[in-house]
Formats: structure tokens, C-alpha cells, sequence
């Protein structure tokens, strides 16, 4: 089986509702996402698109930045404010780099101002000088898989712009980065100098259409286009945020993408083998990392905590050896500078023994 790299039923509602509303069993739905996946595969095939080579886009990366970019869309001399601030970071994309790109207004009630004022002022890198009035006076494009290079370059460029304000790091956990998650939608992803965007579910997947707003084709990019369903579910970035109380369905159907038994991961215990753990600390990624200083039983907490706090990619089955698995990210602070390190960690999913047994840390 094709490694899953993302599902996204948080953005969608469709595996929820038809769920519900057809009592569909486990068994039976996972037979459905498991077509659902294999059609945007082959899909995307005979588009020349390889799915594996789209994995820099669709999952956290440990090494890459993500930044959110904010524009003030009253100085901007324009109704669609929107196309004018994607062709000022367009012309700033090193043509062979790959990203998920989201945009959207900050959206939020009156009520909500104050904490949204708070949270940019937190976290905002201001270009300029920049008077607050009411957020939905903000553009936002958020670009995954940056290097640190292309992130300062990017900012320095735009920078001169009246209307740009500035940039949001989100690489790592942050109160802006959850709200960030809830109000941005995924627009394309860029893929060298091809963009993939989303077009209408009654045109077929054979065309090549650019039905948004944005001008990709003034830059060179050629268009690939997929139904809005395939592209939801399997090609749209999910931004890490702790999980909405009520709203945990996304890893649920994360998990029957690869077994009929779908367990609550909060519930299961994590077992990180001796031999693993003092590999890891001694000569592996926690050594490499600046983190010597944990205990098995802490780590395996964290892990935990992770779990509970996000969610799962990297979705595995494989059959021949009957092993399901997935990958979560964790952060941890490193004990001589106290700055977060990012990895990766590979779970193995055993629900009938209700274990996650680590695989690899990396």
C-alpha cells in the first residue's frame, strides 16, 4: 500500500456525514477512502504527477520553516486584494521549490478582537509600523516547506510594500499558528513550476482548469487541476493545531484509512523498546538533538501528549507483514539552549493489544 501522507476529514465533512448517515462500518468505510485515495493516485499519474514526490507539501516538515505572510488589504487599491498580494509573493518563489499554499482573511467577531489582537502581538514580525483596527483588515498567505534562506529572502523583498505588515513563524506550536489552522483554507500547491488547485466535482479530472482567482499562469506555472473531493481529503495541508473539542473525527478516520479496528489513541499505551530508547540517547536522534537528559517513560509521555494534542500522517499498511503505522511530530526543548527541536516519530499502531510501539525517531 501507497503511504498516506495526509487525509483531511477536519476541513471536509464528507466521511463524517456519509458515515453517520449510511451507519457505514469500519470495514466497509475503509474499503471507501482507501478508492477515494487510489483514484486521486492515479489521477494525479496521469496528470505526471508522482504522489510520492508530493510528500514535502503534505506533512510537518523537522526541517523546513512554515510562515504565515500578512497584508493589509485597505492599502491595497483593489477588490481583489487577494490576487494583488498572491502576485507579490509569487514573483519571490524559487521556481524549483514545492509548498502547500493557504490564504484567507482573519476572520473573527468583535468578540473575538482582543484575543486576536493579543495573539499577533505575540507573535508578529512587523515589516513597518502597523495600527491595528479590526482583523478582517488582514490577508494571510501561509507557505509550508521553506528554508530559512527563502523565509528571510521573502520578507526582505516584500518588506518596501506599503501594504505588507509582515510575517508569523509558525514552524513551531503556537497560540497564533492554532488560530491560523481554523480560518485559512488550502488554495494550491506549488510544485516546481507546476501549480495543483482544485476545480469542480462535476468536471473531470482529465482537465486542466484554473477556476480561482489567482493568476498562476502570468508566471509561468502550468496548471493541474482535480476535483475539489480528491483534492480536500488527500492534497490539502493540515496546519498542526491541538485538536477542537468535538471535532476528534479526523484522526478517527486517519486511523480507518488503515485498519478496521479504530481504537482512541488517547487511550492506548506507548512502548519505546530498552534497546531503542539507549540507542536513541546515546548515538541517535536525541544525542544529535541536545537531549540527553530524559527518561524513557518521559518521552513516551510526551509522545503522548502529542498524540492527543494533534495530528497523525504518514498512514501505512503493510500487508505482507500485517503492521500498521503513522507518524506524529513532537517538539522538545533541547537542555543547553532551550530552543524546540522538532522529530519525527514513527508509531506502530497494535489496537487489539492496545499498544503504539515506537518504530523510529527521526
Amino acid at each position: 500500500m501507497t503511504t498516506i501522507f495526509t487525509l483531511n476529514a477536519r476541513g471536509n465533512v464528507f466521511l463524517e456525514s456519509v458515515g453517520d448517515h449510511y451507519k457505514i462500518p469500519a470495514p466497509r468505510m475503509r474499503k471507501e477512502i482507501q478508492w477515494m485515495f487510489g483514484t486521486t493516485v492515479q489521477s494525479l499519474a496521469k496528470s505526471g504527477v508522482n504522489y510520492e514526490t508530493l510528500r514535502t507539501t503534505l506533512v510537518p516538515s523537522t526541517k523546513k520553516d512554515e510562515a504565515a505572510f500578512l497584508f493589509d488589504s485597505t492599502m491595497i487599491d483593489d477588490y481583489s486584494y487577494g490576487r494583488v498580494a498572491m502576485d507579490k509573493l509569487l514573483r519571490l518563489l524559487d521556481p524549483r521549490s514545492s509548498h502547500s499554499i493557504l490564504v484567507g482573511d482573519l476572520v473573527g467577531s468583535n468578540e473575538l478582537q482582543q484575543r486576536i489582537y493579543e495573539i499577533l502581538k505575540e507573535q508578529l514580525i512587523l515589516a513597518r509600523s502597523y495600527e491595528y483596527q479590526h482583523s478582517t483588515n488582514i490577508f494571510c498567505i501561509y507557505v509550508n516547506n521553506l528554508s530559512n534562506a527563502s523565509l528571510e529572502r521573502i520578507n526582505e523583498s516584500l518588506s518596501p510594500d506599503q501594504a505588507y505588515i509582515g510575517y508569523i513563524p509558525t514552524t513551531y506550536e503556537s497560540r497564533a499558528k492554532s488560530y491560523l489552522s481554523t480560518v485559512l483554507a488550502n488554495q494550491c500547491i506549488k510544485h516546481g513550476n507546476m501549480m495543483i488547485v482544485a476545480h469542480e466535482d462535476d468536471r473531470s479530472n482529465d482537465e486542466n482548469v484554473n477556476i480561482t482567482s489567482y493568476s498562476f499562469e502570468n508566471y509561468g506555472y502550468k496548471i493541474k487541476s482535480f476535483q475539489q473531493h480528491y483534492f480536500s481529503h488527500f492534497l490539502s495541508y493540515k496546519i498542526e493545531r491541538k485538536p477542537i473539542p468535538g471535532l476528534e473525527f479526523d484522526t478517527y478516520f486517519s486511523l480507518n484509512a488503515i485498519s478496521d479496528n479504530v481504537s482512541q489513541l488517547t487511550e492506548m499505551d506507548v512502548f519505546i523498546e530498552d534497546a531503542k530508547f539507549n540507542y536513541l540517547i546515546t548515538a541517535g536522534k536525541l544525542v544529535k538533538g541536545g537531549i540527553t537528559d530524559i527518561e524513557k517513560d518521559e518521552l513516551a509521555f510526551l509522545i503522548r501528549m502529542k498524540i492527543e494534542d494533534n495530528y497523525i500522517y504518514g498512514l501505512r499498511y503493510q500487508k505482507e507483514h500485517d503492521v500498521m503505522s503513522f507518524n506524529v511530530v513532537i517538539e522538545l526543548s533541547r537542555h543547553d539552549t532551550h530552543r524546540p527541536i522538532r522529530m519525527n516519530v514513527g508509531l506502530e499502531y497494535r489496537p487489539t493489544e492496545n499498544i503504539l510501539r515506537m518504530i523510529t525517531c527521526f
